[in-house]
Formats: structure tokens, C-alpha cells, sequence
């Protein structure tokens, strides 16, 4: 075996040394931290909510108003039933989820006060109620050949 060769298998080797105590040493180090992550109860929809205000309050109604379009969203998209029209089930789930989009962002436009948020909220509104109309043409036509 020519030096050179022991040499690039002497260095594979030392490689494949410290690539294995990297490893431990991360394995090691994550265990502690995996270990608490399983002890956390999560809630019920895996969802971690930072700020849940009372109930009766402004913050609370706001609250409310933007997540009533998503609850709304979750009943409509699991009633749907998927037809195998691509084109119509597409435009069907896309009106779905363009509308909870348009809610959210008046319930913005109602209640909040970051003035970029607000403006995005705005540009929301417009594009998708444009893209709503679009859509209802769309599905306009779609039914009279249906």
C-alpha cells in the first residue's frame, strides 16, 4: 500500500472519529432538552397561544373575530367533498380560503393599530376581493356546462 494511501485512510479514519464524537456530543447535549420538550403538555390543537385575553374585553372580541373565519374555514374545508375536477375543486378550496383571508383582515382593519398591519390588511381586502369575484365567474360558468 503506497504511503499516500495509508495516509488518505489514516485521515477517512480520523474523520469518521470526530464526525461519531460530533454526533455523540449533539446527541447528548439534545436529549436533555427532548426530554423536557415531551414532559410539556401541549394544548388540545397543538397550537401555543402567547396572549389569550379575557373573554369580555376589546382584545378578547378581536380575538374572536380572527379566529371565527379559520374555525369557519376548518368546517367548510372538511364538508367539502373533492369531485375530481381539479379546476373546480381548486376554485372551490381557493374561494374557501381567500374569504377566511378577506375576514381576517378586516377584523385587522377593525381592531388593530400597527399602521404596516393595517395597510397590509388593506391590500389584502382589495386583491382578494378581487380574486373572489374571479372566482365566482369562474364558478359562474363552470356550473352552466355542468
Amino acid at each position: 500500500m503506497s504511503q499516500q494511501r495509508r495516509k488518505d485512510k489514516l485521515n477517512n479514519r480520523s474523520d469518521w472519529k470526530r464526525a461519531c464524537m460530533t454526533v455523540t456530543a449533539l446527541a447528548a447535549l439534545a436529549t436533555p432538552l427532548l426530554a423536557h420538550a415531551q414532559s410539556v403538555p401541549l394544548p388540545a390543537d397543538r397550537a401555543t397561544k402567547a396572549f389569550e385575553p379575557p373573554a369580555g374585553t376589546a382584545e378578547g372580541k378581536s380575538t374572536m373575530e380572527m379566529q371565527k373565519p379559520i374555525d369557519n374555514l376548518k368546517e367548510k374545508m372538511a364538508a367539502f367533498q373533492v369531485t375530481g375536477n381539479t379546476d373546480y375543486d381548486f376554485a372551490m378550496m381557493a374561494r374557501m380560503q381567500r374569504q377566511a383571508e378577506l375576514d381576517i383582515a378586516k377584523a385587522e382593519l377593525e381592531h388593530g393599530k400597527e399602521p404596516m398591519l393595517r395597510s397590509m390588511a388593506a391590500k389584502i381586502i382589495k386583491s382578494q376581493t378581487t380574486e373572489i369575484k374571479q372566482l365566482d365567474q369562474w364558478l359562474a360558468l363552470f356550473h352552466k356546462f355542468d
